[in-house]
C-alpha cells in the first residue's frame, strides 16, 4: 500500500546519512500487524510498535568495519506536554511489559503452530495407540483455538465514550 512506511537501511557508502529513530524501542514479536487509521502517505509504520523512549540521555552507536563509534543523544519532553514524568515512566514501563508479554504469546502461538503441523503429519503415519494419542493432542490444539489467539484485538466499548 502507497502508506507503507518502507524498511530504512543506512547506505554503506562514504559520506553524510541520515537515520531518523521514531522514538520506539525494538517492535515487540507479533502473529498479525496492521496498520493505524491515521496513515501518513510512505510513512505510517505497522502496529503493534515498540515501548516509546522516554525523555533522557541515551548513546548513540553505530559500527563500521569493525570500528565502533558512539555519541551522545538528548530526548527532551515536549513543552506542550504536561504529563509529570512519573506518569510517563509508569507508561514506559506498562509498554515494556505489554510488549514483552507480546513477544511471549507470539512465541506460544508459533510453537502451538509448529506442533499441529507435526501432529498432522504423524496422524497420516501412525496406528494404534500412537494415532489415538495423536488424536487427543490434535483435539487440544484444534485450529479455532489457535485462530483465536491470533486474532487481532477488538476494542471493547468503554461505557461513556463513542
Amino acid at each position: 500500500p502507497y502508506w507503507a512506511r518502507l524498511p530504512k537501511i543506512v547506505s554503506g557508502e562514504a559520506g553524510m546519512h541520515r537515520w531518523v529513530w521514531d522514538l520506539h524501542y525494538a517492535t515487540p514479536e507479533s502473529t498479525s500487524r496492521s496498520y493505524p487509521i491515521s496513515a501518513i502517505p510512505h510513512d505510517t509504520p505497522r502496529h503493534p510498535l515498540g515501548p516509546r523512549a522516554l525523555p533522557g540521555k541515551y548513546t548513540v552507536r553505530l559500527t563500521v568495519d569493525g570500528k565502533n563509534y558512539s555519541a551522545p543523544l538528548s530526548i527532551k519532553m515536549d513543552p506542550r506536554v504536561k504529563i509529570p514524568f512519573a506518569g510517563l515512566e509508569r507508561q514506559f514501563d506498562m509498554e515494556t511489559r505489554l510488549a514483552a508479554m507480546m513477544t511471549e504469546s507470539a512465541k506460544a502461538v508459533t510453537e502451538a503452530r509448529s506442533v499441529q503441523e507435526q501432529l498432522q503429519k504423524l496422524s497420516g503415519q501412525a496406528s494404534g495407540q500412537v494415532q489415538d494419542a495423536v488424536g487427543a493432542l490434535e483435539d487440544q490444539l484444534s485450529a479455532d483455538e489457535v485462530a483465536a489467539l491470533e486474532a487481532p484485538y477488538v476494542p471493547h466499548p468503554v461505557a461513556g465514550f463513542g
